[in-house]
């Protein structure tokens, strides 16, 4: 009977070892709701994890009813030889199997719930996701180095029972496959959910952070300066010399409405994508970190394109009537906002020192004695009868001209 006792030892030893718990920890990770909403890929992991779990169960239960009729022949062939110690030594070893599985069952359970508890870990984002993807690897190089031993363990038994060792081999390739698989698109749904969270949160001050940092796609971007209580979107123009501008004002096709009240052109109005004005107030914080230069775009019904850059360019605060400062004048185009509307509070036709420009020339803007420029007036496509209250720059086109396409926008030197 020695040899049938080392046989058992080696078999109890390796079947102590937690490979079965460690099943159980990737069928309850797999079969969980990690992904559930986010990909289609896991519900069929899930089915496969549920199918090799099934046939795992029925192969242990096929090893264990192999193994115990090994047993009992080996005890009815030992009691024509032997004293009843044989069979006293048999039953024994049919109860530590019995034991061993059962215990091994038990600890199953609480495995089971305690990996949940991580899954809900990885589910949250949460800071701990780095140690659970090391204890998944650990999991997957602990499958790797043991599958051998266990295999070698079985290889003893039977004929019948050799071929379900095959066949769980096999299983155990699977499930560390889709271990790996696993751990891949945890990786991925972290990296992604931290970049995600970190383009929202990231205290970037302004455009031309975002293109030191790699942006040089034009768009709408979230930046957080330090003057601001809290983070805005803007529009960044990442191509037009050199890229790094804050977009804060266009008109492009007459979509929007730009004779508004105070309160509209404090806070902004209008759609970045599309025809917009960005806020006083956030004009004012954002140009009052560092100087800053301004660029104006101008575009009129004809195609012909100008420009009017000034070096100096800042927005006041709102117990300054957000006043312009602007000067140092640049471009292709006779500049008309320097000479007369440098130094002005804005005036709406609510509210300002022009509040009567403001509601003859129907726009929110710079007015003084009343304007030079009122690229925030009414859309009126071209040439018109009116006076002065279209989208005009007086020293181009005049004021019975109103342009196709402006865009105002800033970046610090």
């Amino acid at each position: 009977m020695r040899p049938l006792k080392v046989k058992f030892t080696v078999f109890e030893k390796r079947y102590n070892h937690p490979l079965l718990l460690r099943l159980a920890v990737v069928s309850a990770i797999i079969l969980s709701n990690v992904f559930a909403d986010n990909s289609r890929k896991f519900e069929i992991l899930r089915e496969r994890i549920r199918r090799i779990e099934d046939r795992l169960a029925e192969d242990i239960s096929l090893i264990r009813e192999e193994f115990y009729n090994e047993i009992s022949a080996l005890a009815k062939h030992e009691d024509t030889k032997k004293n009843e110690s044989t069979t006293a030594f048999d039953k024994a070893i049919k109860t530590g199997v019995n034991s061993d599985l059962e215990a091994l069952t038990v600890k199953v359970g609480n495995l089971k719930s305690a990996l949940f508890a991580k899954v809900k870990i990885i589910t949250g984002g949460n800071k701990q996701e780095k140690r659970i993807r090391r204890d998944i690897q650990k999991e997957i190089n602990g499958l790797k180095t043991e599958k051998e031993d266990i295999v070698e363990a079985l290889s003893g038994m039977s004929n019948n029972i050799a071929l379900a060792i095959g066949d769980t081999a096999e299983q155990l390739n699977d499930i560390v496959e889709l271990l790996e698989n696993l751990k891949v698109q945890v990786t991925k749904y972290v990296q992604t959910d931290n970049t995600e969270r970190n383009k929202g949160t990231e205290r970037v001050p302004d455009c031309t952070d975002w293109l030191r940092r790699g942006h040089v796609t034009s768009g709408i971007y979230t930046v957080f300066p330090e003057t601001l209580w809290r983070p805005i979107k803007v529009y960044c123009d990442m191509e037009t010399s050199g890229g790094g501008w804050t977009v804060f004002q266009r008109r492009q096709d007459g979509s929007e409405n730009f004779n508004r009240k105070w309160i509209d052109y404090a806070f902004g109005f209008g759609n970045l994508s599309g025809e917009f004005w960005l806020g006083n107030e956030f004009i004012h914080r954002l140009t009052s970190v560092a100087p800053q230069e301004l660029l104006i775009e101008l575009e009129d019904f004809e195609n012909d394109h100008r420009h009017a850059a000034y070096g100096l360019f800042s927005v006041g605060s709102a117990e300054e009537a957000f006043k312009l400062s602007v000067n140092f004048f640049a471009g292709n185009i006779t500049d008309s906002l320097v000479s007369h509307h440098n130094g002005l509070g804005f005036s709406t036709s609510d509210h300002g020192s022009s509040t009567g420009c403001s509601s003859s020339y129907k726009g929110g803007w710079w007015y003084g004695k009343c304007h030079r420029v009122n690229i925030n007036g009414l859309y009126l496509k071209g040439k018109h009868t009116s006076n002065a209250d279209g989208v005009n720059w007086y020293d181009w086109r005049g004021h019975h001209y109103s342009l196709k396409k402006t865009e105002m926008k800033f970046r610090p030197h």
